[in-house]
């Protein structure tokens, strides 16, 4: 064997030696890496798990809120119901509602004018309810329908004890 020979052997050696102390500082970097990514995926893991708890008891809460949510609307569609239930009632009367007015002389006092006030159309008949007062001492009694039509009332009678006429 000559000295190149030789000489190129211990290259050669040395090369090897060299290639294997890289590959093993690579594979032990490698290792590292591949612990610290093992630790992540953990992590992650364990993360994505309390997420599911997470999004469970959110998804419970939701349900809780969906249900309170329903009873309002019902609550809301009852106080609308009664809300209204006034303004219901009276627009129903509201066509049954005159006005009077009251020509009236008093004869203890000697004193005569013009009074008004509201009555109530009771039936079909035209018979309406108003209180005494309002007729007491009436000369003319003039009723006026919320269509604007004017009456002449003719008979009344008064209750002095209820205060109704």
């Amino acid at each position: 064997m000559t000295t190149a020979q030789k000489w190129i052997g211990v290259l050669l050696s040395l090369v090897l030696i060299g290639v294997s102390a890289f590959n093993t500082i690579l594979l032990l970097d490698q290792k590292d890496q591949l612990q610290t990514a093992q630790g992540q995926i953990s992590s992650l893991q364990s993360q994505l798990s309390q997420a599911g708890t997470d999004i469970n008891t959110l998804k419970s809460q939701l349900t809780a809120v969906n249900g309170h949510l329903a009873t309002l609307d019902g609550q809301i569609g009852e106080l609308l119901k009664l809300s209204t239930a006034q303004v219901d009632a009276i627009a129903s009367v509201m066509a049954s509602v005159v006005y009077i007015e009251v020509d009236y002389y008093d004869r203890s006092t000697g004193e005569r004018g013009t009074v008004s006030g509201s009555g109530t159309i009771m039936d079909s008949r035209g018979y309406i309810l108003t209180n005494r007062h309002v007729v007491e001492n009436a000369t003319n009694v003039t009723v006026i329908l919320p269509n604007k039509q004017v009456y002449t009332a003719e008979d009344f009678w008064i209750d002095d004890f209820m205060d109704v006429a």
